[in-house]
């Protein structure tokens, strides 16, 4: 629908980067109170960090959206209201890494509210085949794995912007103070694009 590859992703991140503070205060709401879902609301619009990544090709503005709603169901499972719920934080867990890889952590908090049973993780398996099966139907397991290898080499050596890609500490601390500061709150640096 649009010109370019570059202009849909971002009107993606967009969106769900919009999306976000629906999930966000539900969750929220569900573990405190009104007032603190509309402070964290609040935070969240007027936190630069969240909605200047939104105008950019990356994927964490979308995959904070997933994370966030499969929290809030995986929490609502755990006040026991329905096993609908538990599938649901699954299914959208499962989603959340096809969008950003480096969310597997969270699979921590669907084993926490699942234990043993089987809805939650019947709905992971859902939503991981939702995205891989067609990445493999596309070009099969083996273009598969040498494209993943390739971008876990890029990401964590090549491109930088990781502990182990920057090896001088005052570099990776400049990168850090640069990531929040000029890239993530708006706030200038000699290298921030005008």
């Amino acid at each position: 629908f649009v010109s370019s590859e570059t202009s849909a992703l971002i009107l993606v991140n967009i969106l769900f980067s919009s999306l976000t503070l629906l999930p966000l205060m539900a969750l929220t709401y569900s573990i405190f109170s009104v007032p603190a879902a509309f402070m964290a609301g609040l935070l969240y619009l007027t936190n630069p960090l969240c909605w200047l990544e939104s105008g950019k090709v990356l994927a964490d503005p979308t995959g904070l959206f997933f994370v966030i709603t499969a929290l809030y169901f995986l929490v609502r499972a755990h006040h026991g209201t329905s096993k609908y719920h538990l599938f649901v934080g699954g299914l959208i867990l499962g989603l959340s890494l096809g969008v950003r890889l480096d969310y597997f952590p969270f699979l921590v908090s669907l084993v926490y509210v699942s234990g043993y049973t089987l809805p939650g993780y019947a709905g992971l398996f859902i939503g991981v085949a939702l995205w891989l099966l067609p990445q493999l139907s596309i070009g099969g397991w083996s273009d598969f794995w040498v494209e993943a290898n390739n971008f876990i080499i890029g990401h964590f050596s090549t491109w930088g912007g990781s502990i182990y890609s920057q090896s001088n500490l005052l570099e990776r601390i400049r990168n850090l103070f640069w990531s929040y500061y000029a890239n993530g709150l708006g706030g200038w640096w000699p290298d921030t694009p005008g």
